[in-house]
Protein backbone atom coordinates (compact mmCIF):
# COMPACT_ATOMS: atom_id res chain seq x y z
CA UNK A 1 0.00 0.00 0.00
CA UNK A 2 1.47 3.25 -0.99
CA UNK A 3 1.14 5.83 1.14
CA UNK A 4 0.30 9.31 -0.46
CA UNK A 5 2.37 12.43 0.06
CA UNK A 6 0.73 15.30 0.05
CA UNK A 7 2.49 18.54 -0.87
CA UNK A 8 3.40 20.75 1.01
CA UNK A 9 2.68 24.31 0.43
CA UNK A 10 5.53 26.87 0.23
CA UNK A 11 4.63 29.47 2.53
CA UNK A 12 4.85 26.36 5.08
CA UNK A 13 8.24 25.52 4.64
CA UNK A 14 9.38 28.53 4.70
CA UNK A 15 7.68 29.07 7.93
CA UNK A 16 8.98 25.97 9.11
CA UNK A 17 12.54 26.56 8.14
CA UNK A 18 12.39 30.28 9.59
CA UNK A 19 11.35 28.45 12.94
CA UNK A 20 14.09 25.96 12.86
CA UNK A 21 16.50 28.82 12.39
CA UNK A 22 15.13 31.29 15.13
CA UNK A 23 15.10 27.99 17.31
CA UNK A 24 19.29 27.17 16.46
CA UNK A 25 19.46 30.95 16.90
CA UNK A 26 18.16 30.95 20.29
CA UNK A 27 20.27 27.64 21.20
CA UNK A 28 23.38 29.30 20.14
CA UNK A 29 22.83 32.24 21.94
CA UNK A 30 21.98 30.51 25.31
CA UNK A 31 25.25 28.60 24.87
CA UNK A 32 26.98 31.44 24.12
CA UNK A 33 25.54 33.50 27.42
CA UNK A 34 26.37 30.09 29.36
CA UNK A 35 30.22 30.43 28.31
CA UNK A 36 30.75 34.14 28.69
CA UNK A 37 29.14 33.15 32.82
CA UNK A 38 31.33 30.32 33.08
CA UNK A 39 34.52 32.64 31.74
CA UNK A 40 33.12 35.76 34.32
CA UNK A 41 32.84 32.56 37.20
CA UNK A 42 36.45 31.53 36.29
CA UNK A 43 37.77 35.32 36.15
CA UNK A 44 36.39 35.56 39.30
CA UNK A 45 37.39 32.86 41.14
CA UNK A 46 41.06 33.69 39.59
CA UNK A 47 40.68 36.94 41.30
CA UNK A 48 39.76 35.88 44.52
CA UNK A 49 42.46 33.59 44.72
CA UNK A 50 44.95 36.56 43.81
CA UNK A 51 43.43 38.49 46.40
CA UNK A 52 44.07 35.86 48.82
CA UNK A 53 47.83 35.24 47.93
CA UNK A 54 48.32 39.34 48.10
CA UNK A 55 46.70 39.74 51.00
CA UNK A 56 49.14 36.71 52.60
CA UNK A 57 51.96 38.32 51.45
CA UNK A 58 50.92 41.63 52.24
CA UNK A 59 50.59 40.39 56.24
CA UNK A 60 53.57 38.13 55.68
CA UNK A 61 56.22 40.25 54.47
CA UNK A 62 54.46 43.50 55.19
CA UNK A 63 55.44 42.08 58.86
CA UNK A 64 59.08 41.22 57.94
CA UNK A 65 59.74 44.60 56.41
CA UNK A 66 57.97 46.49 59.98
CA UNK A 67 60.77 44.71 61.62
CA UNK A 68 63.04 46.07 59.39
CA UNK A 69 61.80 49.47 59.21
CA UNK A 70 62.88 50.56 62.50
CA UNK A 71 62.05 54.39 62.63
CA UNK A 72 58.58 52.90 60.96
CA UNK A 73 58.93 56.14 58.72
CA UNK A 74 57.01 53.27 55.99
CA UNK A 75 60.70 53.47 54.42
CA UNK A 76 63.91 50.93 54.53
CA UNK A 77 67.20 52.36 54.10
CA UNK A 78 70.31 50.88 53.66
CA UNK A 79 71.34 51.32 56.71
CA UNK A 80 68.37 49.67 58.19
CA UNK A 81 68.60 46.88 56.19
CA UNK A 82 72.28 46.35 57.21
CA UNK A 83 70.80 46.47 61.20
CA UNK A 84 68.23 44.04 60.35
CA UNK A 85 71.07 41.61 58.51
CA UNK A 86 73.02 41.94 61.30
CA UNK A 87 71.01 40.23 63.26
CA UNK A 88 69.65 36.98 61.56
CA UNK A 89 70.61 33.82 60.24
CA UNK A 90 73.65 34.57 57.89
CA UNK A 91 72.28 31.45 55.76
CA UNK A 92 68.74 33.48 55.60
CA UNK A 93 70.16 35.11 52.31
CA UNK A 94 70.86 31.81 50.57
CA UNK A 95 67.57 30.18 51.08
CA UNK A 96 65.98 33.37 49.88
CA UNK A 97 68.52 33.48 46.81
CA UNK A 98 69.50 36.65 47.48
CA UNK A 99 73.69 36.81 47.30
CA UNK A 100 73.96 40.42 48.75
CA UNK A 101 71.86 42.56 50.08
CA UNK A 102 73.10 45.44 47.91
CA UNK A 103 71.76 43.95 45.28
CA UNK A 104 68.42 43.26 46.46
CA UNK A 105 68.12 46.60 47.50
CA UNK A 106 68.93 47.45 43.75
CA UNK A 107 66.64 44.87 42.05
CA UNK A 108 64.18 45.37 45.00
CA UNK A 109 63.82 49.20 44.64
CA UNK A 110 60.87 49.85 41.62
CA UNK A 111 61.35 53.69 41.37
CA UNK A 112 65.15 54.08 42.16
CA UNK A 113 65.11 56.16 45.06
CA UNK A 114 67.67 54.09 46.53
CA UNK A 115 64.95 53.03 49.62
CA UNK A 116 62.40 50.73 49.41
CA UNK A 117 58.61 51.13 50.49
CA UNK A 118 56.81 48.84 52.21
CA UNK A 119 55.09 47.53 48.97
CA UNK A 120 58.04 46.97 46.73
CA UNK A 121 59.61 45.12 49.48
CA UNK A 122 55.72 43.35 49.61
CA UNK A 123 55.88 42.56 45.49
CA UNK A 124 59.42 42.09 45.31
CA UNK A 125 58.93 38.54 47.57
CA UNK A 126 55.04 38.12 46.48
CA UNK A 127 55.93 37.79 42.58
CA UNK A 128 59.07 35.75 43.18
CA UNK A 129 59.18 31.79 43.59
CA UNK A 130 60.81 32.03 47.11
CA UNK A 131 59.41 30.64 49.82
CA UNK A 132 59.95 32.66 53.00
CA UNK A 133 60.53 31.66 56.59
CA UNK A 134 60.48 34.95 58.45
CA UNK A 135 62.47 34.30 61.22
CA UNK A 136 65.48 33.58 58.59
CA UNK A 137 64.90 36.23 55.82
CA UNK A 138 68.33 38.24 54.83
Amino acid sequence: VEEAVLPIKEEEVVKLKKEQEEANTSAKEAARKEVEEQQRREKSRVLQKEERRLAEAEEKFGGIFDQIDINGDGVMTKAELQKYVATVDEYALIDLGIQKWEIFLKEADLDGDGKLSRDEFVVFFSYGDVEVDPDHLF
